[in-house]
């Protein structure tokens, strides 16, 4: 009981600020635990996942650790998979995070832990090992050969033994013969393609849609892929629309299996596939209302973007009412006016920056950066220095809009680095394709957290900036087939990387 309070009267004190933050600005479920693994603090998170309030958890009406401390009480980081049942008796498959906070004095006084519901994953690996144990019951009972003019009485009982257990399994289920002619279909697949007249056994592809032509794509795709199982020897899988006549078309989740003989001859190829028609209209959903989210951002965004420069010249107009334009009056609009273009550009450049693709010297374009930032940098005591390969390729590019991209990169660097510091800009082989530009700053570092939000719209620490910068230029590279890496510690600086490709064939362009 001591040591509870001891545990207590220490998190009350630095760092109790750092576990508020991890405690609330944590979208996981997350609680501070004391060295007797008592729960000290819940988050609204863990609140939502278990049900019980944090009042509750307080008075010791849930336990997330009784049975686990001997896992932990020894450990720094820990991972650990367990199972709780929710307030409403539901069991919930967890994953735990366990990590230690330190006294100054190098002792642990508490330790959070970050919990994960992996319910819904556990029950898909236990749904995939099920689907696979049906499979292999399904591949056991397939027979090498048919001879569909003749069916013994023992060949006739196993297909029907096989016809019982695909009629178990809620997919599509088809047996072909090592010359892709049908052996078997269970129901369901049968309803979806419309054979229940249909003798299909013996038939290929080509047969049924010569006999349906509504299903000639999905059949005609079906010869593809069989034959790509073969020759890849391997399962495939793949997402296939099948129209259905009374009714919208279904997706299905396909994969195929091909089985060999041993001497390596065909044997046969099972198909199975589930419907994900529901999931595919859920996630076309949850797509859809993204982009809603993201446009009300945007149109957020740019209503308080244009706003504060419509109000310092609304304010001017009155102004210029009562007793006349001064000049500095219209020098003040005519700099808000200029802020305006400046970002109406940076939208244009965001939509659909419009791209000239020639062969460009990468050292020539950083160079002519270089010297576009002589006065800043030498107004700012910051100094800029270039590590170049010589031997480093000339790349397709559009010169004007990767300059600006370089321009809006080291435009940072330079407003971050303190005085006295230095901006290197590194160009080197990546491979021979890449070429990598890595430009690092001496500045005071990118906090984790922050870190993530970078190149989101309108996401700025500056206290004038619009938050497009980095935006339009991970769009500008990114067109150009490129990609941008940003590393950076609190305190260390950052580096930001910039690779690009060293030769394009013209036809990746034509979308630009």
């Amino acid at each position: 009981m001591n040591n509870h309070k001891r545990s207590l009267k220490e998190f009350k004190q630095p760092p109790s600020s750092i576990v508020e933050s991890i405690i609330h600005h944590t979208v996981d479920a997350t609680a501070v635990i004391d060295n007797e693994f008592n729960l000290l603090k819940v988050n609204k998170a863990f609140e939502q996942l278990f049900g019980w309030t944090e009042q509750e958890v307080m008075d010791g009406k849930f336990s997330l650790f009784a049975d686990l401390k001997q896992e932990f009480e020894h450990s720094y980081l820990t991972t650990y998979e367990t199972a709780k049942q929710h307030k409403n008796g539901s069991l919930l498959d967890l994953s735990l995070i366990i990590s230690p906070i330190f006294h100054p004095k190098g002792h642990i006084i508490l330790r959070t832990c970050t919990i994960k519901n992996i319910t819904e994953s556990k029950r898909r690996e236990a749904e995939l090992i099920e689907r696979e144990r049906q499979l292999q019951v399904l591949i056991n009972k397939i027979p090498d050969t048919i001879d569909f003019h003749f069916l013994p009485e023992k060949v006739m009982e196993n297909e029907r033994q096989i016809h019982t257990v695909m009629n178990s399994i809620p997919y599509i289920i088809y047996f072909k013969d090592s010359e892709s002619r049908w052996i078997e279909a269970n129901d369901l697949g049968i309803s979806i393609f419309q054979l229940e007249d249909v003798p299909y056994k013996g038939m290929v592809n080509a047969d049924l849609y010569a006999l349906n032509d509504f299903f000639r794509d999905p059949l005609q795709n079906c010869e593809k892929t069989d034959l790509q199982a073969w020759e890849s020897k391997k399962p495939v899988r793949y997402e296939q629309i099948i129209p259905q006549l009374n009714s919208q078309p279904k997706i299905f989740d396909i994969v195929k299996v091909p089985l060999f003989h041993p001497n390596g001859e065909r044997r046969s190829i099972v198909i199975m596939g589930r419907d994900i028609t529901e999931f595919k209209k859920t996630e076309e959903l949850l797509r859809k209302t993204e982009k809603l989210h993201v446009i009300g951002q945007l149109a957020a965004g740019v209503a308080h973007e244009i706003r504060n420069p419509l109000t310092t010249i609304r304010g001017f107009l009155q102004l210029s009412k009562e007793g006349g334009l001064k000049p500095e009056y219209i020098d003040t609009m005519l700099l808000e006016l200029k802020q305006i273009e400046e970002m109406s550009n940076e939208f244009i450049t965001l939509a659909k920056p419009t791209l000239t693709f020639k062969l460009n010297d990468p050292l020539m374009l950083l160079e002519q950066v270089k010297k576009f930032f002589t006065t800043s940098a030498t107004l700012n005591n910051i100094q800029i220095v270039t590590k170049f390969n010589v031997n480093t390729p000339f790349i397709y590019c559009d010169e004007r809009q990767l300059k600006k991209a370089f321009v809006n990169v080291i435009k940072n660097a330079i407003e971050a680095g303190p005085a006295g510091s230095k901006i290197t800009i590194q160009v080197q082989l990546e491979s021979s394709k890449d070429v990598l530009i890595r430009i690092i700053d001496q500045g005071s570092g990118i906090p984790h957290e922050r870190l993530k939000k970078l190149g989101e719209p309108f996401y700025s620490n500056k206290e004038k900036g619009i938050g497009l910068g980095l935006t339009v230029c991970y769009k500008i590279v990114e067109a150009h087939q490129g990609s941008i890496q940003i590393n950076s510690q609190k305190g260390m600086g950052t580096t930001v990387d910039i690779l690009l490709p060293t030769f394009y064939q013209d036809n990746r362009y034509d979308q630009y």
